[in-house]
């Protein structure tokens, strides 16, 4: 993922290394070089993933007469009746590698990058992979076009697990609205499996819980699915 990850080369290669002691600090009052930005980010991505992680029987969503296809990850924040099997979190982050949120403020600046975490309440469902969506286009993340690895959630981490990734927008992204979706499996992630449900998605345009509810469909009970919108915008051009 060399090309990518090329502006945040430094960051990404001593996060697998401190991951755990980051994730720490994430979930404590911030650092002063964090602004209250990224405050808010934690404090919302925590609520989320501990309804999603703490409640439920660790049956799948479908169970208990809700009538949810499984694999379908809809989930808004707050409510507790319908808990998805897995949950993709986004922020921001700048050039000086400050976290600030992407979903709720003003959207991800298209000279920035994107960081990612997951949450699982399926643990057998631990291999990844993460993709954007923008203009129906998929733009691969992890693992990239061509490359032949398997990513996968470590064992025994604090969720959400934030992967130690962090994606460059300006090579492939433009100013508009765009999703993030994540795929996850208990064998390793196919990516012609989700390129092949993607026309089935296609008509749920930005709309991130259509989007996870057309593809888990289409993929099947092999796979879960989870997804995010945001806007990309130029904040080259703002100043």
């Amino acid at each position: 993922m060399e090309e990518t990850l090329a502006r945040h080369e430094e960051r990404s290669r001593l996060s697998p290394v401190v991951r755990t002691r980051v994730l720490d600090h994430l979930f404590s009052w911030p650092r002063a070089t964090r602004g209250l930005a990224a405050a808010a980010l934690v404090a919302v991505l925590s609520l989320a993933f501990w309804r999603l992680t703490s409640t439920g029987s660790g049956e799948g969503p479908g169970d208990g007469g809700r009538g949810t296809d499984p694999g379908t990850t809809i989930l808004s924040r707050g409510q507790d009746d319908a808990l998805p099997p897995v949950a993709v979190g986004i922020s921001g982050v700048d050039d000086e590698g400050r976290e600030y949120e992407a979903v709720d403020g003003d959207g991800v600046c298209l000279e920035h990058a994107l960081k990612f975490y997951l949450a699982l309440r399926e643990p057998a469902f631990d291999h990844y992979a993460i993709l954007g969506l923008q203009d129906g286009a998929p733009l691969w993340y992890i693992p990239e076009p061509g490359e032949n690895r398997d990513y996968v959630v470590p064992r025994d981490v604090e969720l959400p697990y934030m992967l130690p990734w962090e994606v460059a927008l300006a090579p492939r992204h433009h100013a508009g609205q765009a999703l993030v979706v994540a795929v996850l499996s208990r064998s390793r992630v196919n990516p012609s499996d989700v390129e092949a449900a993607l026309p089935k998605a296609a008509s749920a345009g930005t709309s991130s819980g259509e989007v996870e509810a057309l593809l888990a469909r289409a993929l099947g009970p092999r796979y879960r699915v989870s997804a995010v919108a945001y806007t990309v915008r130029s904040c080259e051009v703002e100043r």
